[in-house]
């Protein structure tokens, strides 16, 4: 499971303040945290970000850079599918971040929470991260990288439990794989479509 913290929205602006790796497996072991770390953004993070996630200036003004942690991160998702709530966003960060200092794309499946929030929940909007984790029993008091990562941890078997039960992966949802990076679509080695969330999986 993997989740970012940042100084903006995705978008070509934005930089990575704080990463977090945590290892699980379906209705397997407890989650680990594999790797954690603030990261010293290239500008100065704005208030309204801090504001978010708490983060100041000084807070990463001795942490190491994106380049001085990229391999690290690349080791704790190596051989695993990546999971994160919201996963376009969070996937993006990294790409981007990569792209600057002229990193490869990663070519892993990952599954994104969200989208099993949305195909399980008939009604009403899924929810953010907080409040799903209240609708099946955790709390999540912080909004930082590990725990956040940490509760999506949490959240991966109980949800999955809760779609299958729902027989929401049997849907047609128009489900794509992806590869973390862009170009896929122009990529010969690049996965097929699938109708159902089921097949995905």
């Amino acid at each position: 499971v993997l989740d970012c913290e940042t100084t903006d929205l995705p978008g070509p602006d934005a930089h990575i303040v704080n990463i977090a790796v945590v290892h699980t497996t379906i209705g397997g072991d407890d989650p680990t945290v594999a790797f954690a770390s603030l990261v010293r953004p290239p500008v100065p993070i704005p208030d309204r970000a801090t504001q978010v996630h708490g983060i100041t200036d000084a807070d990463v003004r001795d942490a190491p850079t994106w380049a001085d942690i990229a391999e690290k991160v690349s080791a704790a998702c190596e051989g695993r599918m990546l999971v994160a709530f919201n996963a376009p966003a969070d996937f993006s960060f990294v790409r981007v971040e990569n792209e600057r200092i002229g990193r490869p794309g990663f070519a892993w499946p990952w599954l994104d929470l969200l989208v099993v929030r949305k195909a399980t929940k008939t009604r009403g909007r899924p929810g953010r991260l907080a409040e799903v984790a209240a609708d099946f029993g955790f709390g999540l008091d912080a909004h930082g990288a590990v725990g956040d990562a940490f509760v999506t941890a949490l959240l991966l078997t109980p949800m999955m439990r809760a779609a299958w039960r729902a027989n929401a992966f049997a849907r047609v949802m128009g489900a794509q794989p992806r590869r973390w990076g862009d170009g896929i679509e122009d990529d010969d080695d690049a996965p097929e479509p699938v109708e159902t969330v089921e097949a995905l999986l």
